[in-house]
């Protein structure tokens, strides 16, 4: 194909397919829009340093918070992370995940078409009631390091 292209006069309604190199002041001004946008990516970068992300769970479309029941994609998800958290007993859930899965599901009412969506939310639902019993374990303790040069002395 290219080489057709290449053969083809670039005359008449062929002439948009003929190359040429851009101006000095195209370059300019391309090389000013990236200058801007690697600015502007590292000023947002640096505010997400500075201030951290808040990753509120908000349903884009309205902003108002997501609830239960209004999207199924979003219940499945939800559904797939209850189950996926009490593999290992909710060993690595913090109370913020906690919290947000049951306030998640608070007042659910799961679309049941067939046995097989009954016996799922049957096993969902004594998950999150695992959940809501399960005594959290204390937040980890910072451990405090000394430089990163010091090595354990020889006795």
């Amino acid at each position: 194909m290219a080489f057709l292209l290449h053969i083809v006069p670039k005359v008449g309604a062929f002439r948009g397919l003929s190359y040429k190199d851009p101006t000095p002041k195209t370059e300019d001004l391309y090389m000013q829009s990236v200058n801007q946008t690697v600015t502007a990516l590292h000023a947002a970068v640096k505010r997400v340093h500075q201030t951290g992300i808040d990753f509120s769970a908000i349903d884009l479309d309205t902003g108002a918070p997501t609830r239960a029941g209004e999207y199924d994609l979003s219940d499945e998800t939800y559904r797939e992370l209850l189950r996926r958290i009490q593999k290992d007993k909710f060993a690595h859930t913090d109370a913020e995940l906690r919290t947000a899965v049951i306030r998640y599901f608070n007042n659910f009412k799961p679309k049941l078409q067939n046995a097989k969506d009954t016996k799922r939310w049957t096993d969902d639902e004594c998950a999150l009631n695992a959940l809501k019993v399960m005594a959290l374990p204390p937040p980890p303790v910072a451990e405090k390091t000394g430089p990163i040069d010091s090595a354990p002395k020889a006795q």
